[in-house]
């Protein structure tokens, strides 16, 4: 293959090597045969026109039907333009030939996981890390799988395997743009975004068309708070290739946390037409567009915000947003049921780091606090606080007790549920009687929720009398207050008590 930009090239010697790449690739093309197609398609790869290089790469497979290495370039290149199916068949065909092909196994799995295949991309890694234990793609693959699978602690660990094999051939000038890259994502997963930022202005010295690179200095950039510099990569990602809906959806709700309500309704629409079927924007598009809310938020979408969201969390909402729901509850809660003390089983659905947790310790003689997202459970567990904490969605820690909790409390939590009514069935067959659910909402007009362009859930009083009612709740206490800031303004919010009858 041709070689790499070196780091540092200017404008003049990029256009130079290009013109150097068209020229072997004409003169490969017409001479013709296996070989000199290999060349071709080893030529195309190299300038990024893998779509191109399908075509050679199929005659010299034609020619050379036993060649495993021939076969897994084909299947790199149809993967490259979007035949996700076919490459598969490829990579299997060329297993076949070397069934113990480390690299082969890898790319695999990684196909597989991007045709909805996790559970087998797994299995692929895992094979391919029992053949060669230190392979780096196969180390950050798995990492990722499990990483999608709300495993980050196992996922952690093979990342933090992968950068220290990436880094080493980094050292050693031998990595490319593409290894850079993955270099790069491992250590946003181990919290060192400055890292990744150096790392990725490498790869795109490298390879400046790069448009994965572009978009993952996007996204570190976003966690350094240099939003207008994030935005500028996710624009150019997104120019550089109309297939890829992340680099949208990731401008779109970079622009959305900036309260750029327009501008950010119109890159999630873009995003949308290259994945129509995007959960994250259409969930936020929805949000913008004043469209009916959802019932729910999408798969693994609250697990993900939380995860990124637990090392500045405490730290944002109250010295940032203002935040004081926690104590409000807490004194609504003592009002309303008389008690300041207590040996009370007390459940804190979606504890997250414990900040509500530490203002019902005194009422609890067990506190058990629950929250999906596996790093806000790992801070709670730091505090001390709780008996027991649970990674689990709300209703299934709720239906898992049966007339066992004396008090259940959730603050800003069904902000990021939407539809109340399984929450509160499952809340009243779990609490005793007496017992007593005490929550914050946010405030929506009407009768019913409604998502917010912030991609939060508001409810109705009448919304919420009307559930409390249904199902066997009474309205001990009610009470507006201001929630927190919101673009430096109080947003405005309520406290429930409801009581058991």
């Amino acid at each position: 293959m041709t070689k790499a930009a070196r780091p540092g090239m200017n404008r003049r010697e990029r256009r130079a090597r290009a013109r150097r790449q068209s020229r072997a690739i004409a003169a490969e093309a017409r001479l013709g045969g296996p070989e000199a197609d290999l060349r071709l398609g080893d030529a195309l790869v190299a300038a990024g026109r893998f779509a191109e290089a399908v075509a050679p790469f199929r005659r010299a497979v034609a020619a050379r039907a036993g060649d495993p290495v021939t076969l897994g370039k084909l299947a790199y290149c149809l993967a490259s333009s979007g035949e996700v199916g076919e490459a598969i068949d490829c990579y299997h065909r060329a297993l076949a030939l070397a069934p113990d092909n480390p690299g082969l196994i890898t790319n695999l799995g990684v196909l597989l996981n991007l045709a909805g295949r996790p559970a087998e991309a797994r299995a692929a890694f895992e094979r391919a890390l029992a053949l060669a234990p230190n392979h780096a793609n196969a180390l950050f693959h798995l990492a990722e799988t499990l990483a999608k699978a709300g495993r980050g602690d196992e996922a952690r660990g093979y990342f933090a395997r992968a950068a220290a094999l990436y880094d080493r051939l980094a050292a050693t000038g031998d990595a490319g743009a593409d290894d850079l890259v993955k270099l790069a994502v491992a250590l946003m997963a181990l919290d060192r975004a400055a890292a990744a930022v150096r790392w990725l202005e490498r790869a795109l010295a490298l390879r400046p068309d790069h448009a994965l690179a572009l978009a993952r200095l996007g996204f570190a950039l976003a966690k350094l708070g240099r939003f207008r510099e994030a935005m500028h990569c996710y624009r150019r990602a997104a120019a550089l290739d109309p297939r890829d809906a992340e680099a949208r959806r990731a401008l779109g709700l970079l622009l959305l946390e900036l309260s750029e309500y327009g501008p950010a309704a119109r890159a999630l629409k873009r995003a949308l037409r290259a994945r129509p079927d995007d959960p994250i924007a259409l969930y936020f598009h929805a949000a913008l567009a004043g469209e009916e809310a959802p019932e729910a938020p999408p798969e693994g979408y609250v697990e993900g915000l939380f995860d990124g969201y637990a090392e500045t969390f405490d730290a944002h909402l109250v010295a940032i947003l203002d935040y004081h729901a926690p104590e409000l509850l807490r004194t609504a809660v003592g009002e309303t049921t008389g008690v300041e003390q207590a040996a009370w089983t007390v459940l804190d659905l979606g504890c997250g780091t414990g900040l509500c947790g530490s203002q019902f310790r005194g009422l609890a003689g067990r506190l058990i606090g629950v929250d999906k997202s596996a790093r806000m459970l790992a801070k709670a567990r730091e505090r001390g606080l709780y008996d027991e904490l649970r990674q689990d969605d709300l209703v299934a820690a709720l239906r898992a007790e049966r007339g066992t909790i004396d008090l259940a409390v959730a603050t800003d939590v069904f902000i990021y549920v939407g539809a109340l009514e399984a929450v509160f069935a499952a809340a009243r067959a779990a609490l005793r009687d007496p017992g007593w659910l005490a929550f914050t909402t946010e405030d929506a007009p009407g009768a019913g929720f409604a998502l917010t362009p912030g991609g939060r859930y508001a409810y109705s009083p009448r919304y919420i009398h009307d559930l409390a009612a249904a199902h066997g709740f009474t309205v001990a206490s009610e009470e507006a207050i201001a929630l927190r800031k919101e673009s430096g303004a109080p947003l405005a919010g309520r406290v429930y008590v409801l009581a058991t009858r």
